[in-house]
Protein backbone atom coordinates (compact mmCIF):
# COMPACT_ATOMS: atom_id res chain seq x y z
CA UNK A 1 0.00 0.00 0.00
CA UNK A 2 1.19 3.31 -0.66
CA UNK A 3 -0.55 6.79 -0.01
CA UNK A 4 0.78 10.26 -0.80
CA UNK A 5 -2.65 12.04 -0.63
CA UNK A 6 -1.37 13.94 -3.41
CA UNK A 7 -3.75 12.75 -6.35
CA UNK A 8 -7.27 13.95 -7.74
CA UNK A 9 -8.36 11.66 -4.83
CA UNK A 10 -5.99 12.28 -1.74
CA UNK A 11 -7.03 8.67 0.14
CA UNK A 12 -6.59 6.87 -2.77
CA UNK A 13 -3.72 4.03 -2.76
CA UNK A 14 -1.01 4.72 -5.40
CA UNK A 15 -1.02 0.80 -6.09
CA UNK A 16 -4.09 0.45 -6.68
CA UNK A 17 -4.87 -2.26 -3.86
CA UNK A 18 -7.34 -0.29 -1.71
CA UNK A 19 -8.60 3.40 -0.43
CA UNK A 20 -8.16 4.63 2.81
CA UNK A 21 -11.95 4.61 4.73
CA UNK A 22 -12.33 7.10 6.95
CA UNK A 23 -16.47 6.01 7.15
CA UNK A 24 -16.47 3.12 8.70
CA UNK A 25 -15.42 4.17 11.48
CA UNK A 26 -16.59 7.91 11.23
CA UNK A 27 -12.90 9.39 11.79
CA UNK A 28 -12.66 12.85 10.50
CA UNK A 29 -9.73 14.28 8.64
CA UNK A 30 -8.51 16.95 6.46
CA UNK A 31 -5.90 16.90 3.23
CA UNK A 32 -3.65 20.29 3.84
CA UNK A 33 -1.07 21.47 1.25
CA UNK A 34 1.91 22.28 1.68
CA UNK A 35 3.80 19.80 2.89
CA UNK A 36 7.48 18.39 3.20
CA UNK A 37 6.52 16.31 0.39
CA UNK A 38 3.35 17.51 -1.21
CA UNK A 39 -0.24 17.45 0.44
CA UNK A 40 -0.56 15.24 3.84
CA UNK A 41 -3.54 14.18 6.25
CA UNK A 42 -3.72 15.97 9.36
CA UNK A 43 -6.42 14.20 11.97
CA UNK A 44 -7.66 15.78 15.00
CA UNK A 45 -8.52 14.60 19.23
CA UNK A 46 -12.16 13.44 17.24
CA UNK A 47 -10.12 10.76 14.77
CA UNK A 48 -10.44 7.67 15.69
CA UNK A 49 -9.98 4.31 13.36
CA UNK A 50 -9.31 4.55 9.67
CA UNK A 51 -10.15 1.08 7.34
CA UNK A 52 -6.72 0.53 5.63
CA UNK A 53 -8.27 -2.79 4.01
CA UNK A 54 -7.02 -6.30 4.61
CA UNK A 55 -3.32 -6.73 4.70
CA UNK A 56 -2.06 -10.85 3.73
CA UNK A 57 1.93 -11.23 5.72
CA UNK A 58 3.88 -14.06 5.01
CA UNK A 59 6.98 -13.57 7.53
CA UNK A 60 7.69 -9.86 7.12
CA UNK A 61 6.20 -6.53 7.17
CA UNK A 62 7.81 -2.94 6.74
CA UNK A 63 5.83 -0.24 7.82
CA UNK A 64 7.44 3.52 6.70
CA UNK A 65 5.75 7.13 6.95
CA UNK A 66 6.33 10.91 7.55
CA UNK A 67 4.60 11.99 10.84
CA UNK A 68 4.89 15.33 12.57
CA UNK A 69 3.54 14.89 15.43
CA UNK A 70 2.95 18.42 18.04
CA UNK A 71 3.47 19.08 21.10
CA UNK A 72 -0.02 17.62 22.27
CA UNK A 73 0.27 14.45 20.67
CA UNK A 74 -0.77 11.93 22.98
CA UNK A 75 -2.08 9.34 20.26
CA UNK A 76 -1.19 6.02 21.50
CA UNK A 77 -2.05 3.74 18.36
CA UNK A 78 -0.50 5.21 14.83
CA UNK A 79 -1.18 1.70 13.31
CA UNK A 80 -2.59 -2.01 13.91
CA UNK A 81 -3.67 -4.91 11.98
CA UNK A 82 -7.00 -6.30 13.44
CA UNK A 83 -5.63 -9.42 14.43
CA UNK A 84 -2.78 -8.16 16.25
CA UNK A 85 -0.08 -9.67 13.92
CA UNK A 86 1.84 -5.75 14.30
CA UNK A 87 0.87 -2.95 16.52
CA UNK A 88 2.72 0.69 16.57
CA UNK A 89 2.34 3.14 19.16
CA UNK A 90 3.57 5.79 20.46
CA UNK A 91 2.87 7.49 23.56
CA UNK A 92 4.65 9.70 26.49
CA UNK A 93 7.17 8.76 26.33
CA UNK A 94 7.59 5.86 24.55
CA UNK A 95 7.24 4.07 21.29
CA UNK A 96 5.79 0.36 20.71
CA UNK A 97 6.25 -1.79 18.64
CA UNK A 98 4.02 -5.52 19.44
CA UNK A 99 4.34 -8.63 16.84
CA UNK A 100 2.79 -11.85 17.17
CA UNK A 101 3.87 -14.73 14.61
CA UNK A 102 4.33 -18.40 14.69
CA UNK A 103 7.71 -19.86 15.57
CA UNK A 104 9.15 -22.82 14.08
CA UNK A 105 7.12 -24.80 16.81
CA UNK A 106 3.53 -23.80 15.51
CA UNK A 107 3.55 -21.89 18.95
CA UNK A 108 2.53 -18.20 19.07
CA UNK A 109 5.41 -15.72 19.61
CA UNK A 110 4.13 -12.66 21.21
CA UNK A 111 6.80 -9.14 21.30
CA UNK A 112 5.72 -6.08 22.65
CA UNK A 113 9.18 -4.14 21.63
CA UNK A 114 9.16 -1.11 24.31
CA UNK A 115 11.46 2.13 23.35
CA UNK A 116 11.81 4.34 26.20
CA UNK A 117 12.77 7.40 25.33
CA UNK A 118 14.36 8.98 28.18
CA UNK A 119 17.52 9.85 26.78
CA UNK A 120 18.80 12.11 24.17
CA UNK A 121 18.29 12.68 20.87
CA UNK A 122 16.24 10.17 18.99
CA UNK A 123 16.50 8.20 22.23
CA UNK A 124 14.15 11.51 23.51
CA UNK A 125 10.02 11.84 23.91
CA UNK A 126 11.06 16.02 22.58
CA UNK A 127 12.33 14.97 19.27
CA UNK A 128 9.45 13.69 17.85
CA UNK A 129 7.04 16.42 19.44
CA UNK A 130 9.35 20.07 18.09
CA UNK A 131 6.12 19.85 15.02
CA UNK A 132 8.78 18.73 12.46
CA UNK A 133 8.54 15.78 9.99
CA UNK A 134 9.99 12.80 10.87
CA UNK A 135 10.60 9.84 9.17
CA UNK A 136 9.83 6.32 10.67
CA UNK A 137 10.45 2.97 9.62
CA UNK A 138 9.19 -0.26 11.74
CA UNK A 139 10.85 -3.68 10.08
CA UNK A 140 10.05 -7.40 11.08
CA UNK A 141 11.42 -10.48 10.13
CA UNK A 142 10.11 -13.75 10.87
CA UNK A 143 12.76 -15.58 9.36
CA UNK A 144 15.26 -13.79 11.09
CA UNK A 145 13.59 -12.46 14.45
CA UNK A 146 14.68 -9.25 13.86
CA UNK A 147 12.63 -6.41 14.61
CA UNK A 148 13.77 -2.38 13.84
CA UNK A 149 12.73 0.76 14.09
CA UNK A 150 14.42 3.43 12.04
CA UNK A 151 14.23 6.97 12.55
CA UNK A 152 15.13 9.88 10.20
CA UNK A 153 17.55 7.33 8.35
CA UNK A 154 19.48 6.04 11.33
CA UNK A 155 19.08 3.10 13.45
CA UNK A 156 19.77 4.17 17.10
CA UNK A 157 21.55 1.89 19.67
CA UNK A 158 18.85 0.13 21.40
CA UNK A 159 16.25 0.80 18.44
CA UNK A 160 16.25 -3.24 17.61
CA UNK A 161 15.91 -6.79 18.95
CA UNK A 162 16.26 -9.86 18.22
CA UNK A 163 13.24 -12.55 19.00
CA UNK A 164 12.17 -16.05 18.47
CA UNK A 165 11.98 -16.69 14.65
CA UNK A 166 9.38 -18.11 12.56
Amino acid sequence: RYWTFNGSNSVSDSMGIYNLNFTAFNSPYTIENNGRVGKFLTLSDASGLIDGGALSLNNAVTIEFLIKPGDKFNTSKIMQRADDAFSIRMEYSRIIFSTTHKNTSGANVFDEFIIDLNGIGRKSYGYYVDNLWHHMVFKFDGASGVKEVWVDGQLPTGFSKTVSTG
